[in-house]
This record gives structure tokens, sequence and C-alpha cells, in this order.
């Protein structure tokens, strides 16, 4: 019986630290996955903050992407109007990637360009009635990743329109998304047929 007992003894003391380290693992586990949880979600907070920064579209903002855009649109070319850096209208969408949807490229590129079998060439004419960046606008959100901006302008080509685009925060960068033109006789012109 004494045997038994001393077996019996044994056998818990032997169990007793198995269950200290595996209750100390435990506490350990939680701590790391309390710690987890919360880093988790500062990261989370930190990303929600960034977000509400980015997704504020500034007059800068504004400036630098229609700046953009006409910059991309303008392209260098030769005396016979040959444009130097590219030779395709898919190209030329495609650099307007960090500026503008390639729907609203693509209506631009189109009307401004002629793709032949030797090369891109621009069509010479006027530019487009755009934005102007010293000249007063009105800016609404649409969306929580969407605005709205209207300006009103006068050019001698184009008389009094009223120029409206939307930009959009997509691909974790600002986009034109749309373009449309409201002339003095009050007939709504989406881009392509403006220009």
């Amino acid at each position: 019986m004494k045997r038994q007992r001393s077996k019996i003894l044994i056998g818990l003391l032997a169990i007793i630290p198995l269950l200290l380290f595996a209750n100390s693992g435990m506490t350990s586990n939680n701590q790391s996955t309390k710690q987890l949880s919360t880093n988790v979600a500062a990261n989370k907070n930190e990303d929600v903050q960034a977000t509400k920064t980015e997704l504020t579209l500034s007059h800068e903002k504004i400036v630098e992407k229609t700046s953009a855009f006409m910059d991309i649109l303008v392209q260098e070319t030769d005396q016979q109007y040959k444009v130097k850096g590219m030779s395709t209208k898919q190209a030329l969408i495609k650099a307007f990637n960090d500026v503008a949807s390639s729907e609203v490229a693509k209506k631009y590129v189109d009307v401004y360009y002629n793709e032949k079998d030797d090369g891109l060439y621009i069509v010479p004419t006027e530019l487009p009635p755009w934005f102007v960046a010293d000249q007063d606008y009105q800016k609404e959100k649409i969306s929580n990743n969407k605005y709205r901006i209207q300006q009103s302008n006068q050019s001698d080509l184009y008389g009094n329109y009223e120029i409206e685009l939307e930009l959009s925060y997509v691909q974790q960068k600002w986009k034109i998304t749309s373009v449309n033109y409201n002339y003095q006789n009050d007939d709504t012109i989406d881009s392509n047929q403006a220009i």
C-alpha cells in the first residue's frame, strides 16, 4: 500500500510540472494573442487614419492631376506631327494610367491622335477646353472616394463653358474618371463630342 501511495505521489509530482508548464504557455499564448490583437487593431486604426487623409482631395491634387493630363495629352512631335516618344494609341492611353481612367484617356486620344503604319500622329488642332488652375471652382464630395469639380470658364475658341470633372480614388491614387462640358447654349456634351 505504501508503494502504491508512492507511485501515486510520484505520478502527481510528474504531472504537476507539466500542468504548470502548459498553463504558463497558455498564459503566454493568451498574452501573445492579446498583444497581436492589439497590434492588428492599432495597424487597422493607422490604415483608417491614412485612408481618411488620402481621401481628402486637395486643390494641389486637382491641379496636379489636371495639369498632368494636359502634359500627357500634348506629346512632343516632329515637323510632320509624328509623336516622338510613342508609336501607338494604346501606349499613349497607358501613359495616362496615374492620371485618368483608360476610358477618359481613350476619348481624348481617339480625337487628338491618328495611328498609322509608321507611328502615332497628333491631329494639329486647338487644345480642348480644360480646367484652369487659377480660376474659382466648386468641389462636391459625391462619395467617400469620389469628388465632382465644376468650373466656369471662357475662351475665344469655345466661348463660355463649364467643365465638370469627376475625380475618384482608385488603385491607391486620384484619377480623372469623367469629363463633361456644358456650353453657353446649355447643351451638355461629353468629352468625346466636345473635343
